[in-house]
């Protein structure tokens, strides 16, 4: 099971995409993946990244796949490219919170 959280995969095109990850614990979507590509709507930063789903069953698996390979390296480069914390998607500030690309808390909850 990958962690939910915000991820960034390099694909072999040289092109790096930014991806969601959210499994509810409760309701009627309760143990369901869903998985969402993060797009610039323009802007700069989180803020302004729009969540396109990926309906393509083929292609979510392979997603999944590639985010299960190393979940923390993945969040990592989301938060360093993004400069907002890999796990919850709150913008860093701190200079340590930024070098990490995770914020102190989520770096506690994650033991990244």
């Amino acid at each position: 099971m990958i962690p939910n959280g915000r991820y960034a995969l390099e694909f072999s095109n040289g092109k790096t995409r930014f991806f969601k990850v959210n499994t509810p614990d409760r309701g009627q979507w309760k143990g369901f993946t869903f998985i969402t590509m993060l797009v610039a709507n323009g802007g700069h930063g989180i803020e302004s990244l729009a969540e396109w789903r990926i309906t393509d069953k083929s292609k979510r698996d392979a997603i999944r796949k590639m985010i299960a390979a190393d979940p923390a390296a993945a969040s990592i480069t989301f938060g360093k490219a993004i400069k907002a914390c890999g796990v919850c998607g709150r913008v860093l500030t701190d200079k340590d919170s930024l070098d990490a690309g995770i914020g102190p808390i989520c770096r506690g909850k994650q033991g990244w």
